[in-house]
C-alpha cells in the first residue's frame, strides 16, 4: 500500500491498489491526480452524499460474491443521475457496480469489441461470438467522484455514452466515449443484477444523514413549500399546491411544466402497502394519453429493498412491473403486432398491441426527468397473469415485466377495502378463466360428453321386424284392421311399433291396441293413439310443408308369445298404412338426457372461457 498527501488540505491517503491514479479527498473534495508519481490537484468534486446503501469503504456482497468499495463517480444526463461504484473482490480483482435508480449491474473494462463511430438504438454490436444490440444513447457530464479511482475523471466533463444488451440475455456492454478526446473509448462488460442480489446492509447507516426524509421544495412558481417522499433520488418533483413541475438540477430548481388538469386517483403519493411481500409507498403518478380518449394510470412505487416498481392501472385492472434487461431484439420488437408470438427468456409471449402515447399528468417526486407533453412508443406482450413491455423514446429503450395483481387485494393492500371499484373489463394481464382446476373439470366434463353421445349413438335403430305388413285404402276406408299373428321373443324389453302412410294434404288418426289369445279369450295387452296428419302448397312464391306422415310409439315389451296389432282408423283420407312391429327398440331420450346434462359444465366453462377472452381482446380486434 502506499501513502499520499492531499497537495490542497494536507490530510494523509492510503491507495489499497496500485492501480489507482486519481483519488477524491475525503476532508477537502479536491480531486487529485497521481501522474508519474507526482501529485496534482484538480478541481474539487461536487458529488454529492450517497443515496442508497452503497458506499466509499462499505463490504458488501452481489449476487452472493462480496465487494469492496474504494470509489465512486457520478454522472449526470438529461433525464437524471447514476452512479458508478469502484470495488474490489475478494481475489483483489477490479470492478464496476453500475447503479441507476436501483438498478444495477457489474462490469470490468474488455477490448474484444471495435467500437463503431455512429450508434443508434438498434445498432448490432459483435463480441465473442455473442451479438448486442444498443438500449440506449446520449451525453452524461461527470459531476465527480470520491474515494480511489483507475483514471482520471474530471469534474464538469462531458461523455457520449451507449449502452447495449445481449439478445434474450442479462449480459450488459456500456461504451462511453469522451467529446474532448473522440478516439478515446472504454467498453465495459459485464451483467444485469437483480435489485434484492445487491446486499451492502441498510442505507444511511454509516452516516448520519436521514434517508427517509424526502427533499424540502419551495415552488419557484406559487411559492408553497412541500416536502417530497423518502425515495433515494429526486429528479422531478411536482408542487402540491399548483401542479408545477419542478426539476431538481444541480443549478436549482426549474420549472419545466404544468399538469394542464387534475385527475381522480384511488390512491395518493405517500399511501404504503405490502405487494408480493415487500414494503412500498407511492411517489409518484402519471397518466399517458394514448389517444382515441384512452388513458392509463400509473403509480410509481419505492421500496427501501426493492427499489423502484411501477404499478400500471387500466380500467380497474392493475400489474406491477419491474425492469428487465433480457428482450428480443429491436428488430423483432418493431415488427410485432397484435396476436404475433415471440420468445423472451425461454417463455413465449403474445403481442396484445402497440402504440404511442404523451404524457398528460405527473405529481409526486421521480428519478427522472418528466414532464407533460413526453412521448414513447410501446408493445406490450401478454402470457395471462404475466405481462411484459417494451417502452422506447428517442434515445432509450427500457424493458419492463410484470404480473396482474388482484384488483380487490390491491385495494385492501392500501386500506381502501371500502373505496373498493371492480374492474370495468377483462385487462390484457387479467388471468385466463381457464384455471388449471377448471381445466381438469373442463376435459372431465367433455369426456363424459364423450361417453354419452356414444351411448345415444348406439340407441339409434328401428330393432328386429316382428311384423311388417300395408293395408290398402280400402282397408283404411274399412276403420278396423287385425294384423297377422307374430311371436315376441322371451326376454324382450322394448318394442316398437311404426306407421307410415301415404297422406296428401290430409290426416289420419288411430287406435291400436296389442292383442292376444282367440275369441272369447282375446285380451288387450296394451293401447296407443295417435294422429298423422302431413299438409303442404305454394304461396308467394316459395313451397310449404308441415306435419308428418309417419308415427313411432315405443313401449314396454310384453312377455314373449303370440300377439297381435288392431287398429282403428278415422281421417278425411284413406291413404295406404304400412305397420311394422320391431323388438330390441333402445330409448333415445336418456342418453340423450345425459348427453345434454353432460354439457352443462364443459359448455358453461368454455363459454365463459370465450366470452373472458373477447374482452381482453375486443378492442383490439376492433382496431
Amino acid at each position: 500500500m502506499k501513502t499520499i498527501q492531499c497537495p490542497s488540505c494536507g490530510a494523509g491517503h492510503t491507495l489499497n491498489n496500485p492501480g489507482i491514479s486519481t483519488i477524491v479527498c475525503d476532508y477537502c473534495r479536491t480531486t487529485i491526480y497521481l501522474e508519474d508519481d507526482v501529485l496534482r490537484a484538480g478541481v474539487k468534486s461536487v458529488v454529492g452524499e450517497p443515496r442508497s446503501a452503497l458506499d466509499v469503504g462499505r463490504t458488501g456482497t452481489v449476487e452472493g460474491r462480496t465487494f469492496h468499495i474504494v470509489g465512486r463517480v457520478q454522472f449526470d444526463w438529461s433525464g437524471g443521475r447514476w452512479d458508478e461504484w469502484y470495488a474490489l473482490d475478494s481475489a483483489g480483482r477490479t470492478w464496476w457496480i453500475v447503479e441507476d435508480e436501483k438498478t444495477y449491474s457489474v462490469e470490468q473494462p474488455t477490448t474484444g469489441l471495435t467500437v463503431p463511430a455512429t450508434m443508434t438504438l438498434g445498432t448490432r454490436l459483435e463480441l465473442d461470438g455473442a451479438t448486442f444490440e444498443v438500449d440506449e444513447v446520449g451525453t452524461a457530464r461527470c459531476v465527480g467522484g470520491e474515494g480511489q479511482l483507475p483514471r482520471a475523471f474530471l469534474p464538469g466533463e462531458s461523455y457520449d455514452y451507449f449502452d447495449a444488451t445481449e439478445v434474450g440475455s442479462q449480459n450488459v456492454l456500456s461504451i462511453e466515449r469522451s467529446q474532448v478526446d473522440p478516439a478515446r473509448a472504454e467498453v465495459f462488460y459485464g451483467r444485469a443484477v437483480r435489485t434484492r442480489d445487491v446486499d451492502f446492509g441498510e442505507a444511511g447507516s454509516k452516516t448520519t444523514m436521514d434517508f427517509t426524509a424526502g427533499v424540502a421544495i419551495q415552488c419557484v412558481v406559487c411559492g408553497a413549500g412541500f416536502q417530497t417522499p423518502g425515495q433515494e433520488e429526486v429528479v422531478t418533483a411536482v408542487c402540491t399546491s399548483c401542479g408545477t413541475q419542478l426539476e431538481l438540477s444541480p443549478a436549482g430548481l426549474i420549472a419545466i411544466g404544468q399538469n394542464p388538469r387534475n385527475w381522480t386517483f384511488p390512491f395518493a403519493v405517500g399511501h404504503k402497502a405490502t405487494l408480493q411481500g415487500e414494503q412500498y409507498e407511492v411517489v409518484g403518478r402519471l397518466v399517458h394519453d394514448e389517444g382515441w380518449g384512452e388513458y392509463t394510470r400509473e403509480y410509481l412505487l419505492w421500496g427501501p429493498k426493492a427499489g423502484y416498481r411501477w404499478l400500471e392501472e387500466y380500467e380497474g385492472n392493475y400489474v406491477l412491473m419491474r425492469p428487465t434487461q433480457i428482450g428480443p431484439s429491436k428488430a423483432i420488437v418493431d415488427t410485432s403486432w397484435p396476436r404475433s408470438k415471440v420468445d423472451v427468456g425461454g417463455r413465449i409471449w403474445t403481442c396484445f398491441e402497440r402504440g404511442e402515447s404523451s404524457l398528460a399528468f405527473v405529481d409526486g417526486a421521480l428519478p427522472w426527468l418528466a414532464k407533460v407533453g413526453d412521448r414513447s412508443k410501446y408493445v406490450d406482450y401478454i402470457d395471462p397473469p404475466r405481462m411484459y413491455s417494451v417502452e422506447t423514446s428517442r434515445t432509450e429503450l427500457e424493458r419492463f415485466i410484470g404480473e396482474h395483481v388482484d384488483s380487490q387485494a390491491l385495494y385492501a393492500a392500501f386500506g381502501k377495502s371500502d373505496q373498493y371499484v371492480p374492474p370495468l373489463t377483462v385487462g390484457p394481464a387479467t388471468p385466463m378463466f381457464l384455471t388449471p382446476g377448471r381445466k381438469v373439470a373442463m376435459w372431465v366434463g367433455w369426456l363424459f360428453v364423450a361417453l354419452n353421445a356414444v351411448a345415444v349413438f348406439g340407441t339409434l335403430g328401428d330393432g328386429s321386424a316382428l311384423l311388417e305388413t300395408s293395408l290398402s285404402p280400402d282397408d283404411v276406408a274399412a276403420g278396423e284392421w287385425t294384423s297377422p299373428s307374430f311371436e315376441v321373443p322371451e326376454g324382450a324389453t322394448v318394442m316398437g311399433l311404426a306407421v307410415s302412410t301415404t297422406l296428401d294434404n290430409g290426416w289420419l288418426a288411430l287406435d291400436t291396441e296389442l292383442l292376444t289369445g282367440e275369441g272369447e279369450d282375446e285380451e288387450v295387452v296394451g293401447y296407443a293413439s295417435a294422429e298423422v296428419a302431413y299438409y303442404h302448397g305454394y304461396e308467394g312464391g316459395e313451397s310449404w310443408s308441415e306435419g308428418n306422415r309417419k308415427k313411432t310409439k315405443l313401449f314396454k315389451a310384453p312377455p314373449g308369445g303370440t300377439y297381435r296389432v288392431g287398429l282403428t282408423m278415422e281421417g278425411d283420407q284413406s291413404p295406404v298404412v304400412t305397420v311394422s312391429v320391431t323388438t330390441g327398440n333402445r330409448l333415445t331420450r336418456y342418453p340423450l338426457m345425459m348427453l345434454l346434462l353432460s354439457l352443462l359444465v364443459p359448455g358453461f366453462l368454455l363459454a365463459r372461457h370465450t366470452t373472458h377472452e373477447q374482452q381482453r381482446w375486443g378492442g383490439d380486434d376492433d382496431d
